[in-house]
């Protein structure tokens, strides 16, 4: 009798302990999904400058200023950008993703933002892998260089989220978290300016005159193509929803 009372008691905790973990899971805080979809946009920001940082490389070993290493430059290049979507594409699939699905924060606007940022981020993904080089005339050299600081563009303003992202982690005290939470927002707003300006410039306004359009140019089309997409990406960053 007292083994059977023995096991009997073993089973009923070992009961109570399954209980009070599954109701644990269940009770994931506000605070805690957010800092988890934080943690998704951090992975996301980092496909995002796998994706510019391998277009920089492309694009420098296009213009045949350094022949011996300008194969290394393109293969390391492409490889950074073809590991930029399978990046954000399975954060955007993680298991906590399907996790908030499954509980309260289905309808949470952080979780739609982090879905609709992962598209906008795919698309800027799509146009880096359609930008070519074709020639190394003077005015492709002159896109190159533009797709460059657009790449810096948007490089910038993925850093600056991942400063503000850290900032409101609230990790570091508040001097600092305030800091970086305050560096990061004027990144952003500089990237956004950047972009502009880029666009509006003189050297963009005499290679459209010397008929370098998106309608009569492939390059200058994609050059377009990504700033647009580079765009929305850029003012949705500005835009997060803060953690609560």
């Amino acid at each position: 009798m007292f083994k059977v009372n023995c096991v009997t008691l073993t089973l009923f905790s070992f009961l109570v302990l399954c209980v009070a973990g599954t109701a644990g899971a269940a009770e994931m805080s506000k605070e805690d999904a957010h800092m988890k979809m934080h943690h998704l946009h951090v992975m996301m920001n980092k496909g995002v400058l796998l994706a510019t940082e391998g277009s920089n490389l492309l694009m420098l070993s296009k213009t045949d200023m350094l022949p011996s290493v300008d194969d290394m430059m393109d293969r390391h290049g492409s490889e950074m950008i073809s590991q930029s979507r399978p990046l954000i594409q399975r954060t955007m699939s993680a298991p906590v993703i399907m996790e908030l699905h499954s509980k309260k924060y289905i309808n949470d606007p952080l979780l739609h933002y982090t879905e609709q940022l992962g598209v906008a981020m795919i698309e800027a993904v799509d146009s880096l892998e359609k930008m070519i080089m074709s020639s190394t005339s003077a005015d492709a050299k002159k896109m190159s260089h533009l797709q460059t600081l657009l790449n810096h563009a948007l490089e910038m303003a993925a850093e600056g989220s991942n400063l503000a992202i850290l900032g409101q982690m609230g990790k570091t005290g508040e001097v600092m978290d305030t800091y970086s939470i305050k560096l990061g927002n004027q990144m952003m707003i500089n990237a956004k300016m950047l972009l502009s300006t880029t666009l509006q410039g003189k050297t963009m306004q005499d290679l459209h005159a010397s008929g370098s359009t998106p309608a009569s140019d492939q390059m200058m089309r994609n050059v377009h193509s990504f700033a647009e997409a580079a765009l929305k990406v850029i003012d949705m960053l500005i835009t997060m929803p803060p953690m609560h």
